[in-house]
């Protein structure tokens, strides 16, 4: 496992943009704990619920690259930005199940307010996200937190601080009801 800074992350960005579109598992700070993911494929996945010891039936969000992709894969309606932005100052960090186009199905989507984000919109592609600690154990706050197990799966982890330790507000769009 890499550990770098935030700063080094955007002084190379292309540089770890190709790794992430190669693959590359990062560990990083969101706006509430340590989180890990990639971009969706299907080897990012299988490291991840490996890290995690993750049960397969549980599910996974993103972070999505920016307003413009979620109103394009999903069904938000035009009031769309002013919504997330009410529901944000009344409940915090917030993970929306938005329903795909086209689809019943609900997705977990996240826009952080990290510097992470930045990453994920100039990669311009969604970026899996889960908390980075391992499935029922408590949420992963500072890198020390991780077993050398968890550290031989991750290829990058951005070291910044000790994070607050709380998970984002789950709600579910098509009905306002808070989940978690």
């Amino acid at each position: 496992m890499e550990v770098l800074k935030i700063s080094t992350l955007f002084e190379n960005m292309s540089s770890y943009i190709k790794k992430a579109q190669n693959g590359a598992v990062f560990l990083y700070p969101t706006d509430t704990i340590y989180g890990l993911g990639g971009i969706v494929n299907t080897s990012v996945i299988k490291t991840i619920d490996q890290i995690k010891q993750r049960p397969a039936w549980k599910f996974y969000s993103i972070i999505a690259p920016s307003f413009g992709w979620i109103e394009a894969n999903f069904e938000v309606g035009k009031d769309f930005q002013a919504q997330r932005e009410r529901y944000r100052e009344a409940h915090g960090p917030l993970t929306l199940l938005l329903p795909l186009k086209d689809s019943k199905e609900l997705v977990g989507v996240r826009m952080i307010d990290h510097q992470m984000q930045q990453f994920v919109t100039q990669l311009a592609e969604p970026f899996i996200t889960t908390s980075a600690n391992i499935s029922w154990m408590p949420s992963i706050t500072h890198l020390d937190q991780l077993t050398s197990q968890q550290k031989k799966h991750i290829d990058f982890a951005i070291d910044t601080w000790e994070l607050k330790g709380s998970w984002s507000t789950i709600i579910n769009w098509k009905t306002g009801k808070k989940i978690r």
